[in-house]
Parts: C-alpha cells; sequence; structure tokens
C-alpha cells in the first residue's frame, strides 16, 4: 500500500530526461525505503533517499509526479 501511494507521488511524464521513469525503476528506486516507512527503521537509508533525489530529477513539477485515476 505505501509502495502503490509513492508510486503515484513519484512516476513522472518526463520533463528533464527523454523517457518516462518506467514503474520498474520507481519500484529499485523506492525498494530501500520500505522499512523505513512501515516504522521498523527510525532513519531512512542513505540508499533510500538516493532512489528518491534520483526520481525527483525526472520532472520538477507535481502534476507529472502523480497518476490521475
Amino acid at each position: 500500500m505505501v509502495l502503490a501511494t509513492l508510486l503515484m507521488v513519484f512516476v513522472p511524464a518526463s520533463e528533464t530526461s527523454s523517457a518516462p521513469c518506467s514503474c520498474g525503476e520507481v519500484n529499485y528506486q523506492l525498494n530501500p525505503c520500505i522499512s523505513y516507512l512501515v516504522k521498523t527503521m527510525a532513519e531512512p537509508p542513505k540508499v533510500c533517499c538516493d532512489g528518491i533525489k534520483r526520481l525527483s530529477k525526472y520532472s520538477n513539477k507535481k502534476k507529472n509526479r502523480e497518476i490521475v485515476p
């Protein structure tokens, strides 16, 4: 459920990249964050923060990071 929510936020329509980010790439980059998000870790691991930073480079507009049902 948490990962699905993150996917809705981070799957962008590309603006700064030549191709949109795939769901597989989003999953790969955010998977290290799950332990933190479900509160089994007090702080997010560095690899989680790095993945979020990579994903944020795909677009800088909120509307392009959301999936509208």
